[in-house]
């Protein structure tokens, strides 16, 4: 069967997913019948889908909330955000659960239905079942595989629809079943979009094997933008990585390791960054990363401080580094400070995991070794060799 998904090029954009969704649940009484727990709703009882959006009272600077599908009846309502590779906006989660007012006011006048005394959920549908504050986690997979088998619409185009979906969900876990012993290219080049070392490595799947390969760490992922780049990458810090300069909002240090997920190797660095804090009476918030450029214009002495820095920790651990780590050419905008890779091609997952054990447990020592020569002078982190 073909994949008019893949065909046309929407395969990775989330509303295609949401607009399927959301005609599957108007248009069949017995689709929805089938899925009505998943949302939280008695079986018994049929319930309303919308999309519209919904002006709140916002503690951010956001003024109205646009939820992919509210599902509702007067006895409940569920709040449904689906994202595929986006993440979670901005005190999102924190907003459309203080506008449960403005969502049962906004039913109410608009669609007549009394939902006064309606329980009200908030779902994050997501492709890699990852979590939101205050929201239900559920993956799209898992979703799609109990409420489409054996499940036939009689609206033919819906019925082509439901059959991609299906199949996309089922070869995911498939996948996820048994990834350790697939090999790495059938998930860094499968066919379908739905099946990336982002999907499967970078969270869910991998809280699993991430205990095997981390000591008291976290990790983030997302995106890679940039031509020639991997399409992924996960980050991986601990706590203890962070300087915060007290006396600057510029002057502040997270060191990590970056993963990127490339076709047949596997590329790792330790990055060292500066980050741009807004401070307030009551909080801090890490702002951005501030790249070389921009320092010169924050701070006169900043640049030239952590080209100092940097250049100062190379030449200490250059010539200790292991036969497979080595230094990035040497640039004033230099963020990769070591490198390191894997060789995934041929091999399965179970082969790699050793092998990224290995180099993050080396990275971690330069990392821990790097924060603890980093000492406050004059006002900023400055890094102080070995003998001085």
């Amino acid at each position: 069967m073909y994949d008019i998904f893949q065909i046309l090029h929407v395969d990775t954009k989330e509303d295609i997913y949401t607009f399927c969704l959301v005609e599957m649940l108007k248009e069949s009484h017995e689709y929805r019948r089938k899925a009505s727990s998943e949302w939280g709703f008695d079986e018994g009882n049929d319930y309303y889908v919308m999309r519209s959006a919904i002006c709140i009272k916002s503690s951010s600077d956001r003024t109205k909330i646009i939820p992919d599908i509210i599902l509702y009846n007067d006895k409940h309502i569920a709040v449904i955000e689906s994202k595929m590779y986006s993440s979670e906006g901005y005190m999102q989660a924190w907003d459309y659960k203080n506008a449960e007012i403005e969502i049962k006011d906004y039913i109410k006048d608009e669609k007549k239905v009394d939902v006064s005394n309606a329980s009200v959920s908030y779902y994050y549908f997501t492709l890699a079942g990852v979590n939101a504050v205050g929201f239900i986690s559920k993956k799209w997979a898992d979703y799609y595989t109990k409420t489409l088998r054996e499940f036939d619409f009689k609206n033919e185009n819906l019925e082509i629809l439901k059959n991609i979906i299906l199949r996309r969900a089922e070869g995911y876990n498939e996948i996820v079943n048994n990834y350790r012993n697939e090999e790495y290219k059938s998930i860094a080049q499968n066919d379908n979009s739905w099946i990336s070392p982002f999907s499967l490595f970078s969270k869910d799947l991998l809280d699993k094997t991430w205990g095997e390969l981390l000591d008291g760490c976290r990790f983030r992922n997302g995106m890679v933008q940039g031509k020639g780049h991997s399409e992924y990458r996960v980050d991986i810090y601990k706590e203890d990585w962070i300087k915060k300069n007290k006396s600057s909002n510029f002057d502040n240090i997270w060191v990590f390791i970056r993963i990127e997920w490339y076709e047949d190797t596997i590329e790792m660095f330790l990055n060292w960054e500066y980050w741009n804090i807004e401070k307030t009476k009551t909080e801090e918030k890490w702002i951005n990363y501030i790249p070389n450029k921009k320092m010169h214009n924050l701070d006169g002495r900043l640049a030239g401080i952590v080209w100092d820095n940097r250049q100062k920790w190379i030449n200490d651990i250059e010539s200790s580094l292991g036969d497979d780590f080595n230094i990035p050419p040497r640039k004033e905008s230099m963020l990769h400070m070591i490198k390191t890779s894997v060789d995934a091609k041929g091999k399965c997952f179970e082969e790699i995991i050793p092998e990224l054990k290995e180099k993050i447990n080396k990275f971690e020592e330069y990392a821990t070794n790097l924060i603890k020569k980093l000492e406050l002078k004059d006002g900023y982190y400055r890094y102080v060799k070995s003998g001085e």
